[in-house]
């Protein structure tokens, strides 16, 4: 759950492309869902 919590919680302010660029198994469409899921 770390890679989950950690740059996608609001006050690590990381964009999607530093979150790719950290993470590069990572796709866009991964940290959309991502934060689909967190919206409910």
């Amino acid at each position: 759950m770390k890679l989950i919590n950690d740059p996608l919680s609001a006050p690590s302010g990381m964009t999607t492309q530093e979150i790719i660029n950290d993470y590069p198994a990572i796709e866009t469409d991964d940290v959309k869902a991502c934060l689909a899921y967190a919206q409910g």
